[in-house]
């Protein structure tokens, strides 16, 4: 399971985590506002066809970006908790 990322501002603010620009710079992503949805997850199996090369070069940067910042981690998971307790987060299969 993961959290998708959307640049679609949530419409409610409680449902998702805004990545900061910073971080966003750092993974090398795109420049546009971007939030970590936490009213929902994908479920699919891995890796699949959703799952891009990202450096051919590096073995541990293959499919990974990099880690989020403990900070905007512990966000992400205290509001999938809260969505997840409130009985509002939907599981999503993406096979």
């Amino acid at each position: 399971m993961v959290s998708p990322i959307t640049h679609t501002v949530p419409e409610d603010p409680s449902c998702a985590v805004e990545i900061p620009p910073s971080t966003k710079a750092r993974l090398s992503l795109d420049d546009e506002r971007s939030w970590i949805v936490t009213d929902e997850v994908n479920v699919f199996t891995w890796p699949g066809p959703d799952l891009r090369i990202v450096d051919r070069e590096d073995p541990a940067r293959r499919f990974a970006y990099g880690f989020l910042p403990k900070g905007l981690t512990k966000a992400v998971i205290e509001s999938l908790r809260v969505q997840t307790k409130a009985g509002s987060t939907k599981a999503v299969d993406r096979d």
